[in-house]
């Protein structure tokens, strides 16, 4: 899934991958990090934590990303009942290696867009800005930004077969 965003002057392209953790896909999620300039580790909020499978995953995409490449937590289904021992583990967790923890729901739009702004501007900040003159790119030249797509993430998309003329709801997954 590709989107632009604008953030303080800078648009960046986004293209948005899920590797859904399944072990099938794990070799291939490597190809993926290298090029990353962000990463999202998704939480279930419902279930009790898995502190191993939290540990894993931010050292495996820290391992084979970029090392200025930034990362946040977010914990899912915050419109459910969470598990208080989760969002202790999630909070500490975040603390402990200095990077952001959001709560979200995916299915109501609960934070996904604050979450995905801190997660450009953080981004945008390491990457795309000089320290010496904040107003200036060092990877592109001052311009004008025009047209830029405005993309809202809380939102579900419906989608519409042409042949069948049947309808389906479908959300990006964090």
């Amino acid at each position: 899934m590709s989107h632009k965003f604008e953030i303080d002057g800078v648009v960046l392209k986004v293209n948005i991958w899920d590797t859904a953790g399944q072990e099938a896909y794990r070799a291939l999620n490597r190809t993926f990090y290298r090029e990353a300039k962000g990463g999202l580790i998704a939480v279930d909020m419902s279930v009790p934590p898995k502190r191993d499978s939290l540990e894993y995953w931010y050292k495996e995409f820290t391992a084979y990303a970029d090392p200025k490449c930034q990362v946040i937590i977010i914990g899912n289904k915050a419109d459910l009942e969470k598990d208080p021992e989760t969002i202790t583990v999630l909070e500490e967790f975040a603390q402990s290696k200095q990077i952001p923890f959001f709560e979200v729901s995916a299915l109501t739009g609960i934070n996904v867009d604050m979450a995905m702004h801190e997660l450009m501007s953080l981004i945008t900040q390491k990457y795309y800005k000089d320290p010496e003159n904040p107003s200036n790119s060092p990877l592109f030249p001052k311009r004008q930004i025009q047209n830029v797509e405005s993309v809202r993430l809380s939102y579900a998309t419906i989608m519409t077969d042409k042949s069948s003329g049947s309808t389906s709801s479908c959300c990006p997954k964090i």
